[in-house]
């Protein structure tokens, strides 16, 4: 398992980084087809390859660990990681490979695969046993919350990305782009406060988007968005999505204080470095 992990990471470098991100065999990056298929909902680009960066580097971060002899017989690695990191690698692959090369009816379909394989590791994991240590959430559950949480938005931009394709009228892309900002409030929500094991680096992560597509909204960096919908309909997706980014900043931010009060109060109480699965 620990082996194969390696090959999974090795896999998604090569063509996620070396696609999505470096433009590898000629090929657009993420940000280029977020450019050359632009939407209500398209963050800035710089947003786009910060975000894959830091998922890729810190599944990187993990692969590594998680063959020191320390890590590798976590139940965390063998139960709870499993497969589902290989799926979700290949799945990404296939995503990269079909949303770079304009297959963008596939790639929905795809990126829906990506997001609900994750969605597997993330549950096999909150099952098997843990140590409940900081050390053991950063470092072996972390990326995956990370990249499940950017997923949501990819499937979300990516349908988006795809009605631009198909020439679908701007009617149903305005429509879509609404529901689209009420589902990042929602599964923010959901994994702020209604979970059962909520994953705390989602929201954030959902925060990260919107903010990305208010900066594209306030210094636009294509202006085909704007040649395509009327003036009082930007005005008011900007306005929806700056309340977006208030209110979520304002709920991640209290939850991050109680998290924190709550740790702190662990800490004193048993003087070990513990993580309680609500705290992350």
């Amino acid at each position: 398992m620990n082996l194969l992990n390696i090959g999974y990471c090795f896999l998604s470098t090569l063509f996620n980084v070396g696609i999505g991100l470096c433009g590898m065999f000629g090929l657009p990056t993420y940000a280029d087809q977020s450019v050359h298929y632009p939407t209500i909902i398209s963050p800035s680009p710089y947003f786009i390859v910060v975000i894959w960066a830091v998922i890729f580097a810190s599944q990187g971060i993990f692969t590594i660990f998680q063959v020191t002899p320390v890590l590798r017989a976590r139940p965390q690695v063998q139960d709870g990681v499993k497969y589902y990191y290989g799926l979700a690698s290949f799945l990404q692959v296939l995503y990269t490979l079909t949303y770079n090369t304009d297959m963008m009816a596939i790639s929905v379909f795809i990126a829906f695969g990506v997001v609900a394989s994750l969605r597997s590791l993330v549950q096999s994991q909150n099952v098997a046993q843990a140590d409940n240590t900081w050390a053991e959430y950063w470092l072996l559950r972390f990326p995956f919350h990370l990249h499940l949480g950017w997923m949501y938005y990819v499937f979300l931009l990516t349908l988006q990305n795809t009605f631009v394709y198909l020439n679908v009228n701007n009617y149903v892309q305005m429509i879509s782009g609404g529901i689209s900002i009420a589902l990042i409030i929602t599964l923010s929500l959901y994994h702020l406060f209604w979970a059962n094991k909520p994953l705390r680096i989602v929201p954030p992560v959902l925060l990260y988007a919107a903010a990305g597509i208010l900066l594209e909204k306030l210094m636009p960096t294509n202006y085909l968005v704007q040649a395509s919908f009327h003036n009082h309909t930007l005005f008011i997706f900007k306005v929806t999505t700056l309340a977006t980014v208030v209110i979520l900043s304002i709920l991640n931010t209290i939850v991050a204080c109680r998290t924190c009060r709550r740790r702190g109060s662990n800490d004193n109480e048993e003087g070990t470095d513990y993580v309680n699965a609500d705290m992350v």
